[in-house]
C-alpha cells in the first residue's frame, strides 16, 4: 500500500492526542504522519456543520425520539449550535445514551444547557488524569485572571548573557 500513489490514509484525531503520540512513540515520531497535517479549528465550523455534528451524534447514539423531537421543538437546537462553549466533545457528552436515557424532556434541556454553560464534568477526567501537575497549575492560574491574560505576560523571556 505504501507504493500505491492513489490511496490515502485519513486519520482524524485531536491535535493534542497526535502530539502526545509523536512524543511518546518512536515509530510515530520517525514517520511522515505529521508532514501532511490539516487542522480544522472550531471557529472554521459553520452553523450548518455544527448542526450536522449534533444531528449525527443524536442519530448514531439512537437518542430517544421524545428527547430528539424536544430539541427540534421551538428550535432548541439553535441554542446548542450557537452557544459560545459549543464543541464536538460537549455534543458527544450530551448525546451519550447511557447518561441521558432516564431524562424527561425538560431534564434533558436543563442537562444540555448546564453542560454548555459550565462544562466541568466533561473536562474533569482530562484535567485530573491526562495533563501534568504543572499544566493543571497553569490552567488554575489562568482562571484567576478576571479579564484574561496575554501569552506575552505568561512567557518569561530568555536572557542571553
Amino acid at each position: 500500500m505504501k507504493s500505491t500513489s492513489n490511496k490515502y490514509l485519513i486519520l482524524t484525531t485531536r491535535t493534542v492526542i497526535l502530539n502526545h503520540a509523536i512524543e511518546k512513540y518512536e515509530k510515530i515520531s520517525h514517520s511522515k504522519i505529521g508532514n501532511r497535517q490539516f487542522e480544522i479549528k472550531l471557529t472554521d465550523y459553520t452553523q450548518y456543520e455544527k448542526a450536522l455534528i449534533l444531528y449525527n451524534h443524536l442519530f448514531f447514539n439512537n437518542v430517544n425520539h421524545t428527547l430528539f423531537n424536544n430539541l427540534i421543538e421551538k428550535r432548541f437546537y439553535w441554542k446548542i449550535i450557537q452557544h459560545t462553549n459549543y464543541t464536538p466533545r460537549i455534543i458527544e457528552f450530551i448525546t451519550d445514551k447511557s447518561k441521558i436515557d432516564c431524562f424527561s424532556t425538560s431534564q434533558y434541556r436543563e442537562y444540555i444547557l448546564s453542560n454548555l454553560n459550565n462544562p466541568k464534568e466533561i473536562w474533569r477526567h482530562s484535567f485530573n488524569n491526562q495533563i501534568s501537575y504543572l499544566d493543571r497549575c497553569l490552567l488554575l492560574t489562568l482562571f484567576t485572571f478576571q479579564r484574561g491574560v496575554s501569552e506575552k505576560c505568561l512567557i518569561k523571556p530568555l536572557s542571553i548573557d
